[in-house]
C-alpha cells in the first residue's frame, strides 16, 4: 500500500515539515498490506475555519481537532486545526509534533473505515513502537 498525499496550509504552522509529514504517510503504508493505494489531501486549518467546517458537514458549531472525508473509493481529505495541535499537546504532555502525527494517523485510519474502537492498538502500534 502506497498513500500518496497532497499538503495544503490554509495557516501557518510550522508545527511539523511537509517532509516530515510525507515520511509519516509512508510509515502508515508500511503497517498495512492492502494492495489499494491512497490519495490523502491534508489539510492545516485554523479553529475558526474548523469550526465552520464541523458545523456546515456535521451539524456541530464547535472547533474539533481532526475531520477526515472520505471523497471517493480510497481518495479523501484530512482537516487538522493547528491551535487544537498545540492545546491538546499540552493537555497530554507531548510535542506538538507527537500531536499532529497521531491526528494524521486518526483521521487516516477512519478513511481506511477503521472506528474509533478498533483504532487504539493500531496507533499504539505506529506511534510508539
Amino acid at each position: 500500500m502506497k498513500i500518496k498525499a497532497e499538503i495544503k496550509r490554509n495557516v501557518s504552522c510550522r508545527i511539523i515539515s511537509n517532509k516530515d509529514i510525507i515520511s509519516f504517510f509512508t510509515r502508515i503504508a508500511k503497517n498495512f498490506k492492502a494492495k489499494k493505494n491512497m490519495e490523502v489531501s491534508l489539510v492545516i486549518v485554523d479553529d475558526d475555519e474548523m469550526r465552520k467546517i464541523n458545523k456546515k458537514w456535521r451539524k456541530k458549531d464547535k472547533t474539533t481537532d481532526v475531520l477526515s472525508f472520505s471523497l471517493a473509493p480510497e481518495t479523501g481529505e484530512i482537516l487538522i486545526s493547528c491551535e487544537r495541535v498545540r492545546a491538546q499537546a499540552r493537555q497530554f504532555k507531548v510535542t506538538n509534533k507527537e500531536e499532529i502525527k497521531r491526528l494524521i494517523l486518526h483521521g487516516t485510519l477512519h478513511l481506511m473505515g477503521y472506528t474509533h474502537k478498533q483504532m487504539k492498538k493500531i496507533e499504539n502500534k505506529i506511534l510508539y513502537v
